[in-house]
């Protein structure tokens, strides 16, 4: 289908660029980039279009994988909190003792939490607190993440409370031989 788009139209979607570490402010919605290309009237015909519209869809399923990563480097970015630029790193201690302030104070609003919209605002703000850490600590969050959810497809739902550490057979527990994430890499 591709034949039919011009060099640069076509190379546009596939690299799509609005999805590259550009500062936020700068970076075009998808929808925006969507919208300039499907209005473009020499990608009119039904063949291009579906390509395209796929294309979009594609787009548009990758970035939500990485969206929540992606709010927490535009937030930083805005207030100008960044990390060490070279590798994984522990934040400076000062940094750190605040952050795990941080989550501990999140964690007890989500814990004293009286109705249902507390508790749903506390566990967005412990997952944005350590998003936000782990961002600061220069880790690759998404890879991580993949690694760790694959692992944990890996683990069963406990029969009983008697197979749960935790005493509880709404467990999920590491069967035999289950094998942790490896991480050490992006360490």
């Amino acid at each position: 289908m591709h034949e039919e788009l011009d060099d640069k139209a076509f190379q546009t979607l596939v690299e799509r660029p609005w999805i590259q570490e550009d500062p936020p402010e700068q970076k075009p919605s998808i929808y925006e980039q969507a919208i300039s290309i499907i209005a473009d009237p020499k990608y009119s015909e039904v063949g291009v279009m579906s390509h395209m519209l796929a294309l979009l869809i594609k787009t548009l399923e990758e970035s939500q994988s990485i969206s929540l990563f992606d709010d927490i480097k535009e937030f930083h970015y805005k207030f100008k909190i960044h990390p060490a630029k070279n590798k994984p790193h522990w934040p400076p201690v000062t940094n750190k003792k605040f952050r795990d302030d941080f989550l501990e104070e999140e964690f007890e609003e989500y814990r004293s939490a009286k109705t249902l919209e507390d508790a749903f605002d506390a566990l967005i703000d412990i997952v944005y607190v350590a998003l936000g850490t782990a961002y600061l600590f220069g880790f690759d969050f998404n890879e991580g993440w993949r690694r760790v959810h694959e692992a944990n497809m890996r683990k069963v739902r406990a029969k009983s409370s008697k197979e749960s550490k935790r005493g509880s057979s709404y467990d999920v527990i590491k069967p035999e031989g289950w094998q942790p994430p490896n991480l050490s890499d992006l360490t």
